[in-house]
């Protein structure tokens, strides 16, 4: 009986065994030790392809698809991880059999085969976010590049003399010398970087720039005369392709990693169920396994999807902030001069074959004063929709900075083609703009450069259009003018003042002047005016009244506004520090400054990193924002006084005068303007304007500083008036922070 029993039970088992056998069960991966073995040698660190895990196993996409071939082909494999220059020797002496991923070049080929290719080789160009003069492989000379040493990405250097190599031994290391700054770019492989990027939670510091390199090949690599070998490596690798199997591990390691080593240990547990169960059931687990196999590679995709997706996304956002402007959406300065890289090294020499339009709106400066920034940006929004709906062909359009437009237009023939284009451009800004229910009414001065024009270089371009423009709105806007050599003797003067003010912060060439601000009932400095002051480096001191306007125009008033406030109340605070405690220090305001651009947020950031109390800090403001924008203008004043700062009206009888508007405002302080204070010496109407302004004053509750004085009877006659305050050449010119700590020093003038 006992006898019966081993005999059925024999039975089943052989039985079982010949059906997996039939149904290709891979049984053989578990006696390896019957297997035909082959070493192979891999880089131990160039994740995701192969690298030693934080738990000391040996783990990727190459050694997942190893491990298949050596199951599909019934041989042991025996993976050896190595420092990579280590890996290659090895191979070269015949201590391994093969090395497990290589790139396929001319010269590697002349010492190895290489089977079928595992995958598409791809290299890229990874930089710092912030890099902006880096885009592409040609603005690599002089640069220092870090690789990873015997990686192929080494031959650029063959063609690329220019470059300032550095070599380290792993990817990762590779991103952390770009961003500890010692090397200002990284070439190596696309997949493994944003890998390695990825891991180390430093995506967002790096990005891709260029093309990435795809004129490469993947695969095994086989000493010439190890031909067993070869076919062995060569026929795995068709045979796990044509089975999917491939493209399942390939799906799967570029996201989460595919676990070998969980694929078996299932099937071990589905072989100790088989063994005490019956052929029905171990099909059933079999595909009960299939399934749940399917469902594993179905969540990774789903997973690799998701990460490739968000990858793609930052790099999209990446380039698009470098790229475009936030406001418009359309190319900004940077992408504009690398299209006019392009389109010069495209045309060539042939003669006009393209032009730039530089287009500028007048008087912008006006809509952002009066209306908002809010409305501004709305509008600039809508010129740039009007300006690629009117160019109906294929234009490239960018938003040059703040209100500046630049339009590359090709195929330019004759000054027919772009008079025309311009006209259109001009006429069809002419129609009204409707923006918050406001109807704006603008025009635009364009100025036009045609390639080549005597230079290659784009900044030269755009440099030329930009005089053209300037010269357009000389001559009153609304216009455009062709660049010619003549218009840059009159307008370089202009335009190298524009130029200047974009740098002339980080050169650090501004200066503040401080001219005192006396109490007439004492003699006492009570305070001081800071006034701003530029030297250019080439023409020298430039005066407020050249620059300033140039500064609203183009939007640069706001930083160079937002360092007068930051460095005018640290000097003060020093001061104070020094022993002079009670004095208050004046600062003017732009309307641009003042309107929509959070100046009550910079104010209190001001504040609160120079220690200055906000009593010590006066904002002079112009009559125009009262007049022009009262209640916008309220809403802004209410939330400085909240600080404690005191408001002041500078310039007060110059212009639109409007003295019952002053009650409705928070206003502390009235400045005469020095054209009624020097008037009032002769002349008996700007005496009684002097007059209605003090009683006016008084009866307000507000403080009067008398502007520009410079004789003693002016003095006397708004002492007699009792004006509060005084400014003028009568006491001391505008001086330096020095001079000005040198008259601290005196009680009086």
């Amino acid at each position: 009986m006992i006898k019966n029993r081993y005999i059925v039970f024999f039975s089943i088992f052989v039985l079982i065994i010949s059906v997996l056998y039939f149904i290709g069960f891979p049984l053989r991966e578990l006696t390896a030790n019957d297997m035909e073995s082959i070493i192979i040698a891999g880089d131990e660190n160039f994740p995701p392809f192969e690298f030693i895990d934080d738990e000391g196993q040996y783990r990727g996409f190459n050694i997942d698809i190893m491990t298949a071939i050596g199951l599909e082909m019934g041989v042991n494999i025996v993976l050896v991880p190595m420092i990579w220059d280590d890996a290659v020797e090895a191979l070269k002496k015949g201590e391994v059999d093969a090395i497990q991923g290589m790139v396929k070049s001319a010269e590697r080929e002349k010492l190895f085969s290489f089977s079928q290719p595992t995958k598409d080789y791809e290299e890229a160009i990874f930089v710092h976010y912030d890099t902006m003069y880096i885009t592409d492989i040609n603005d690599l000379a002089g640069v220092t590049v870090v690789f990873q040493r015997g990686d192929i990405a080494t031959r650029i250097l063959k063609k690329h003399t220019e470059i300032l190599p550095v070599f380290v031994d792993t990817q990762a290391d590779a991103i952390e010398l770009l961003l500890d700054g010692g090397a200002e770019a990284f070439i190596g492989n696309r997949l493994s970087g944003l890998y390695t990027a990825q891991k180390n939670n430093v995506i967002d510091m790096i990005k891709i720039v260029g093309e990435p390199f795809k004129d490469l090949v993947y695969g095994p690599a086989i000493l010439k005369e190890s031909e067993d070998i070869y076919e062995i490596l060569n026929e795995g690798m068709i045979k796990i392709k044509k089975s999917g199997l491939h493209g399942k591990i390939y799906k799967t390691w570029f996201g989460e990693t595919f676990r070998h080593d969980e694929m078996v240990r299932r099937r071990y547990i589905t072989i100790a169920l088989i063994s005490v169960g019956s052929l029905a059931v171990v099909i059933l687990i079999a595909a009960w396994i299939n399934r749940r196999l399917s469902k594993l590679v179905k969540k990774r995709t789903s997973k690799l999807v998701e990460v490739n997706q968000k990858l793609e996304a930052q790099q999209i956002e990446t380039h698009k902030l470098a790229y475009y402007n936030s406001v418009t959406g359309l190319a900004n300065r940077e992408m504009l001069v690398k299209k006019l890289h392009s389109k010069i090294n495209f045309f060539g020499d042939e003669e006009q074959n393209f032009a730039i339009l530089f287009l500028d709106i007048d008087k912008f400066k006006n809509i952002n004063s009066t209306m908002g920034r809010e409305v501004g940006d709305k509008l600039l929004v809508a010129v740039s929709e009007r300006i690629k709906t009117t160019l109906v062909w294929s234009a490239f359009v960018a938003n040059f900075d703040a209100d500046n437009f630049v339009v590359i237009c090709e195929k330019i023939k004759k000054e027919a083609d772009y008079a025309s284009v311009a006209s259109k451009l001009l006429k069809s800004m002419g129609e009204a703009f409707v923006i918050d229910n406001y109807e704006i009414h603008i025009t635009i001065s364009i100025g036009v450069a045609v390639f080549p024009c005597g230079s290659n270089n784009p900044q030269d371009l755009i440099k030329r259009s930009e005089i053209a423009k300037l010269h357009a709105k000389n001559l009153g806007g609304n216009r455009h003018c062709v660049y010619n050599e003549n218009m840059e003797k009159y307008e370089w003067k202009n335009l190298a003042l524009v130029e200047g003010l974009r740098t002339a912060l980080e050169n650090d060439e501004f200066r503040l002047y401080y001219q005192p601000k006396i109490d007439l009932s004492t003699g006492k400095i009570i305070g001081m005016e800071a006034l701003l002051r530029w030297y250019h480096p080439e023409l020298g001191k430039i005066p407020p009244d050249e620059f300033i306007p140039i500064a609203e125009e183009t939007g640069l008033i706001i930083p160079i506004g937002n360092w007068v406030i930051k460095s005018a109340c640290n000097q003060t605070k020093k001061w104070h520090d020094a022993g002079f405690k009670s004095l208050h220090v004046a600062v003017n305001v732009s309307p641009r400054q003042f309107q929509g651009y959070d100046i009550e947020k910079t104010v209190e950031e001001v504040l609160e990193e120079s220690k200055l109390e906000a009593k010590f800090l006066v904002l002079e403001i112009t009559e125009t924002i009262v007049v022009d924008s009262v209640n916008s203008a309220n809403n802004t004043l209410d939330a400085l006084k909240k600080l404690g700062v005191s408001i002041s009206i500078d310039d007060f009888g110059s212009g639109y005068s409007n003295f019952s508007r002053l009650n409705e405002m928070p206003i502390d302080e009235i400045k005469i303007d020095k054209s009624i204070v020097q008037a009032a010496e002769n002349s008996s109407d700007a005496r009684v304007i002097v007059d209605v302004i003090l009683m006016m004053a008084k009866k307000l509750n507000m403080l009067v500083t008398a502007e520009g004085v410079e004789t003693v009877d002016q003095r006397e006659y708004l002492k007699e008036k009792q004006c509060n305050h005084m400014q003028g050449y009568l006491f001391s010119p505008p001086v330096t922070v020095e001079k000005f700590g040198e008259i601290l020093k005196k009680e009086t003038i």
